[in-house]
């Protein structure tokens, strides 16, 4: 009986300290991207920006990532899939948040 005990317990503190750790937020993940863009250091964009398009793809953020990757790829030499990344840029539409702002700046703009 101590012994089945003992093995239940073993089990359960081996999961408690092997689990997977969090998962980033999107904001967490942009953060990093957009900071080691003004960094240029392009593996990193490319390694946060595709975790926020694979595990956020419906974020307000995807956009502004795909040119993030456009950009990294075309520092890292790699035209084709720069191309791939701002193809798709392009096609997206504008989130309307960015629309707004557009508004704002037209309407100071044109006073």
């Amino acid at each position: 009986m101590n012994f089945k005990i003992f093995f239940l317990l073993l089990v359960l503190i081996s999961n408690v300290a092997f689990a997977a750790p969090q998962e980033e937020s999107v904001q967490e993940l942009y953060q990093k991207a957009s900071e080691s863009f003004q960094n240029e250091k392009w593996s990193e964009v490319v390694e946060y920006s595709r975790l926020i398009i694979k595990n956020y793809s419906e974020s307000s953020l995807t956009k502004e990532v795909l040119f993030y990757l456009g950009v990294s790829y075309f520092n890292l030499d790699d035209l084709q899939l720069a191309n791939r990344y701002f193809s798709r840029y392009l096609i997206l539409p504008v989130p309307e948040q960015a629309k707004l702002k557009i508004r704002r700046l037209n309407t100071m703009i044109h006073k």
